[in-house]
């Protein structure tokens, strides 16, 4: 009896070992993949990082159209990001592409409200209201950017777009 009740403890253990082994197997076999994938996923990120920084140091005058399709192309990739959306209103603008333009702005203000304290940013987006004849709009952001900066030539183009807007 007691060799029979031995055996089947011996068979037992040897059962755990074996599903101990597979468990510790599949985890490993788990954890190589997770990590080759997210090396993969590091790389496209630093490649979209990169087009990004090169985008925004390129100048527009060259191939504007260029641009915009790759700003597109990040835009769909990484649709929640403001930092891209603002940019792609940018080259919109400078591509005398208006009502995207002025879109694009608003879109990035809704993905970060804080734009509203960037100087840059709020004159754009009131240059974009102006040429989409938006005046009213275009003084309230020009309204809110006058006390963003107390540099002159800040204040000297703010005071030219109120201007144009008068003039209108």
């Amino acid at each position: 009896m007691k060799k029979q009740s031995l055996t089947k403890k011996s068979e037992k253990n040897i059962f755990w070992k074996y599903i101990f082994f597979f468990i510790l197997i599949i985890s490993i076999v788990v954890l190589i993949l997770m990590i080759n994938y997210s090396t993969k996923q590091d790389e496209v990120l630093l490649n979209d990082y990169v087009l990004l920084d090169q985008l925004s140091k390129r100048e527009f005058s060259e191939n504007k159209e260029d641009v915009i399709d790759q700003y597109e192309t990040l835009l769909k990739k990484y649709p929640r990001t403001y930092m891209i959306t603002y940019q792609l209103g940018y080259a919109y603008l400078e591509a005398d592409m208006i009502k995207p333009a002025v879109k694009m702005y608003a879109r990035a203000l809704d993905l970060n409200p804080y734009l509203v304290e960037n100087p840059d940013f709020m004159y754009q987006y009131s240059v974009a209201l102006i040429n989409n004849e938006e005046a009213e709009n275009a003084k309230n952001v020009i309204e809110r950017a006058i006390h963003l900066s107390v540099e002159e030539e800040y204040q000297a183009r703010l005071t030219n777009l109120l201007e144009i807007i008068e003039r209108k």
